[in-house]
């Protein structure tokens, strides 16, 4: 029962799934922002967090992002000839997610009243992917975005792809801002 109620816990969050959250730099014309370059991202991170370095992940997100982009007439040059450099961060953290599974109230044997319930606290991996742009010459960061979502174990490998595809496609949905 613990199994069912668990999995059907990681199912609905992950059908909720979280909006993309942006942030930038309003002082940039990102209009003029077309060639663009990756580079290695920052590596801070908050307590417990655990970035995701494999390069599976790497090669889906680079392909998606690099997709997206084109899709945005943006091209992907050497960093000397880039208006923007791109990078990218996965970063996992395990989450508590509780329920109360039941709720009653009835009468069993001599007068009286019982009353039970129970409670199921399960954990869950969040997964977090950012998509950041600096400035080339001053390497200060200009746009940000972020979403958070769970992913399940037993992911095939175009699962995986799909996933990541769709998550950066979110992000991206972003940019340039307007």
């Amino acid at each position: 029962m613990r199994k069912i109620i668990a999995i059907t816990s990681l199912a609905v969050l992950a059908a909720c799934g979280h909006s993309p959250i942006t942030d930038y730099d309003a002082s940039r014309n990102f209009a003029a922002m077309n060639r663009y370059a990756w580079t290695a991202p920052s590596t801070a991170l908050a307590y417990g967090d655990t970035i995701v370095n494999d390069n599976l992940s790497d090669q889906r997100v680079r392909e998606a992002v690099d997709t997206v982009l084109a899709e945005k007439d943006m091209h992907k040059v050497d960093a000397e000839q880039a208006d923007i450099l791109v990078a990218y961060r996965l970063v996992t953290r395990v989450k508590l997610n509780a329920n109360s599974t039941s709720v009653g109230v009835g009468m069993y044997g001599p007068p009286g009243v019982g009353v039970g319930s129970s409670v199921t606290v399960s954990e869950y991996k969040e997964t977090e992917l950012f998509v950041d742009m600096t400035d080339p010459k001053t390497a200060l960061l200009v746009w940000r975005g972020s979403v958070r979502y769970s992913t399940r174990a037993d992911q095939s490998p175009e699962e995986r792809k799909e996933e990541i595809r769709e998550k950066v496609d979110s992000i991206l949905s972003e940019f340039p801002p307007e």
